[in-house]
């Protein structure tokens, strides 16, 4: 397909589906119980907030556009494909220090050096990839930096699970791999990445059997095991591919990126 078919296809999806399908589809545990991690350290990503203004990228129904504008930034602009969606973030987030477009975003209408920050929670993987990167660093003013919250997609469990649940994403949806981290390194000045969610994916699995003891057992075991999975990702930095979950972190140092890639 052509590029104007799969981004119609993807505008199609998401306004036709707006009470989230992702959420529906997915075990209630895989999305409200320790997404937030990853989420929050996306966040405290960011840095100070204060008087800066921030694009947000693929800001859906909303996003955490609240919690932005609490924490000082001078103006959010959210941008999203799906009329749908934006008309729900326009409803959530009635501030004046906030304003939501329909635009392709892939195709930026802003000038260059427009924004201090550009934030996006899995958004990535439903684009062009190059040109979302293009298009972000040319956005972004210098010294500016892109936090995004992305699924990787080298984990085969992750991988059949995507394949037994094709009704919640689009045929379109292409997880980071290796390759589009190390484009991110060309596009960028510096990237920073940190994964989520290894060994502690199993423990997932086995949540319901855990709970029967009750959920504090399932809170702490999870926990000793996530703490394992940072540990591993320390010791053996090759098996960040095979994690579930990457937060990037995209620095913009001047006009002509001289990239070399940064992964922690």
């Amino acid at each position: 397909m052509n590029g104007g078919s799969r981004l119609d296809y993807e505008k199609k999806f998401h306004d036709d589906n707006i009470e989230r399908v992702e959420a529906r589809k997915m075990p209630s545990y895989f999305v409200n119980d320790i997404t937030y991690l990853p989420h929050e350290e996306s966040l405290r990503r960011l840095g100070d907030l204060k008087g800066k203004r921030l694009l947000n990228y693929g800001v859906g129904e909303g996003g955490s556009t609240d919690w932005i504008l609490e924490m000082g930034a001078q103006e959010v602009v959210g941008i999203d494909i799906s009329e749908g969606m934006i008309k729900r973030a326009r409803n959530n987030i009635p501030s004046e220090r906030a304003k939501f477009l329909v635009m392709d975003a892939e195709a930026l209408e802003f000038p260059g050096d427009s924004f201090d920050l550009v934030y996006g929670i899995a958004i990535l993987h439903h684009l062009n990839i190059e040109q979302a990167y293009k298009e972000t660093y040319k956005t972004l003013r210098p010294g500016g930096k892109a936090v995004f919250l992305e699924p990787l997609g080298h984990n085969i469990f992750v991988n059949i699970f995507r394949k037994l649940t094709p009704n919640a994403r689009t045929p379109f949806e292409h997880p980071l791999l290796v390759s589009d981290l190390r484009l991110a390194a060309r596009c960028f000045d510096k990237v920073k990445t940190t994964e989520y969610f290894f060994l502690s994916l199993f423990v997932l699995g086995i949540k319901p059997i855990l709970e029967l003891f009750g959920k504090s057992i399932f809170l702490k075991f999870f926990m000793v095991v996530y703490k394992l999975d940072r540990w591993i990702l320390k010791a053996v930095p090759f098996l960040k591919r095979y994690y579930w979950i990457t937060v990037l972190e995209l620095m913009k140092n001047g006009d002509h990126p001289d990239s070399s890639i940064n992964e922690k």
